[in-house]
């Protein structure tokens, strides 16, 4: 029988475990800004994964890389926007400067990976898990490179623009845990 609260449990159990693994993660173990978000990626994964009857395990490790992902999006983010907060919190980059915050979120985009490549499915399955992940990884830069680029004063077709870098940006992290 499928209990969501005790499945979001695991996910944070393994995402603590993921931190506490990695001498550098660590660190950051106890920084309330990876732990005070809503996991929504990760409850969605594993709701989407109930409804399919994929396996708990399973649901589980889609949900801990794509969460390992958003956070680095989250990360590197927050030093492109030079925001100092997130979620009520001194974000990575503030705290502990641009060079490590930009390491750190690289770090999670090879954890999100390693994950992927180290669960127990079929190769098969793995190798479509890592094109998925570069797929979105791809579409994120992408999307955060047009916003850069993005001047709402002189551009002609706002409204279709910044649907397509949300699209690029955050659709591709919601459609992640969705595609796998």
């Amino acid at each position: 029988m499928f209990n969501e609260q005790q499945s979001l449990s695991r996910l944070n159990m393994r995402l603590r475990g993921c931190f506490y693994q990695d001498e550098v993660l660590r660190e950051f173990l106890d920084e309330p800004y990876f732990w005070s978000g809503h996991g929504f990626r990760g409850s969605l994964c594993i709701e989407v994964g109930n409804c399919l009857d994929i396996g708990d395990d399973v649901a589980t490790e889609v949900a801990l890389f794509t969460e390992l992902l958003h956070n680095a999006s989250l990360i590197h983010d927050d030093i492109i926007d030079q925001d100092e907060q997130r979620r009520g919190y001194s974000t990575i980059w503030k705290r502990h400067g641009v060079s490590k915050a930009l390491l750190v979120g690289d770090l999670l985009i090879g954890k999100a990976y390693e994950i992927a490549l180290n669960s127990r499915v079929e190769p098969k399955i793995k190798v479509k898990w890592c094109s998925l992940l570069s797929k979105t990884v791809l579409h994120a830069v992408k999307g955060a490179i047009d916003e850069l680029v993005f001047d709402h004063y002189t551009e002609t077709n706002l409204l279709e623009r910044y649907h397509h870098m949300a699209t690029l940006k955050t659709g591709a992290l919601f459609a992640l845990p969705i595609s796998c």
